[in-house]
């Protein structure tokens, strides 16, 4: 009897775990964020850039959202990829060389992509409540999550929500 009901148990839970039809992005985030192990996209910037957008950026110290969304466009700004809310492909392609030739021919697809995307979606990426222009970091967002939608093999970390994630998706991607 004991048996049979942990048995049933067991087919039910197994049952529920596998009509999941989407990954809770809010529970899930940082692990999936983890799922493609894909370095770094443009080459670092340097000690001086990262310096001159800290020195711009001190009086941000204590308003951290504003901080992550002004340094990225700052530091973008200061290697060159991005001028008044306008990226630059080329440049933006050069700062991959350090990356092997498939995994630049991948990002230069995806630069395209979210310089396209981006572009589409201007007018709400300038104008939010941020104290810097949202765009910066919304080609970076986009960048990122065309990345791990598009992850090369040899980055991608197989098994449990990685695999779940790759199979079905967030929950608010339309799934």
């Amino acid at each position: 009897m004991l048996t049979t009901v942990a048995l049933g148990f067991l087919v039910l839970s197994l049952h529920q775990a596998n009509s999941q039809e989407c990954i809770d992005r809010k529970k899930y985030e940082a692990q999936v964020n983890a799922c493609c192990d894909f370095p770094q996209f443009f080459t670092s910037p340097s000690t001086y850039q990262r310096q001159a957008c800290q020195e711009e950026l001190k009086n941000m110290a204590l308003d951290r959202n504003n901080q992550v969304v002004c340094a990225v466009k700052c530091q973008m700004e200061k290697q060159g990829i991005l001028e008044k809310d306008r990226v630059d492909v080329k440049k933006s392609n050069e700062l991959t060389k350090h990356l092997d030739e498939e995994t630049r021919d991948v990002m230069a697809r995806l630069i395209e992509m979210c310089v396209r995307i981006t572009n589409e979606q201007r007018s709400h990426l300038t104008k939010t409540q941020y104290k810097c222009s949202f765009f910066a970091y919304g080609f970076l967002l986009c960048l990122t999550e065309k990345m791990r939608a598009n992850c090369p093999d040899k980055y991608w970390k197989s098994g449990g929500i990685c695999d779940q994630w790759d199979k079905l998706g967030y929950c608010d991607d339309g799934n």
